[in-house]
């Protein structure tokens, strides 16, 4: 919702169907025609699996796909199985015939598998930035993206409870 006004074509993804219908429902209220809004899962393989819901309600967080263990390690009770498709990030992108410049995670727990399934399109010049939210050592995304070509641009705090980080990584300019 914040990238429509500013970029030609956004495609957002939601596993979690409530905020996935809370998703499609603000895009109509603003009227964003250029939104593509998908419910559906990133890893590094495709294929089908179990989204686990934490919570139950809207806006939660801490869900994980095809596990009860959030991105602390901890064991969670799952209140309610979502039956959901997963698809990596490759994938779709040949799938769907589009390529991004600019890519947002925010996950809890998996960002590392969702980076490893871009594969081959780390390369490609047009993609410009990918901002992953990270809790807890960043180190191997570190190492991960400057393996790819992207350098850390900016390491911006997204929580006063846990050593949680909005990394923005850029294409290095001799990629």
């Amino acid at each position: 919702l914040y990238a429509s006004p500013k970029i030609n074509s956004v495609f957002a993804f939601e596993p979690h169907y409530q905020n996935y219908a809370n998703l499609n429902m603000n895009i109509q209220l603003n009227k964003f025609s250029n939104i593509k809004a998908y419910c559906l899962a990133f890893d590094t393989n495709p294929g089908l699996g179990s989204f686990n819901h934490y919570k139950a309600n809207p806006g939660s967080s801490t869900s994980q796909l095809n596990r009860n263990v959030d991105h602390n390690n901890n064991f969670f009770e799952v209140v309610q199985r979502q039956e959901i498709i997963i698809d990596s990030l490759s994938s779709f992108i040949k799938k769907a015939n589009v390529f991004p410049t600019h890519i947002k995670i925010d996950v809890d727990g998996i960002e590392y598998q969702i980076l490893e399934g871009l594969g081959e399109y780390f390369q490609d010049s047009r993609l410009k930035s990918i901002l992953v939210e990270i809790t807890g050592d960043s180190k191997h995304y570190e190492a991960l993206l400057k393996s790819k070509g992207f350098h850390l641009d900016t390491k911006t705090s997204t929580s006063k409870k846990e050593e949680s980080y909005n990394y923005i990584f850029k294409k290095s300019k001799s990629s």
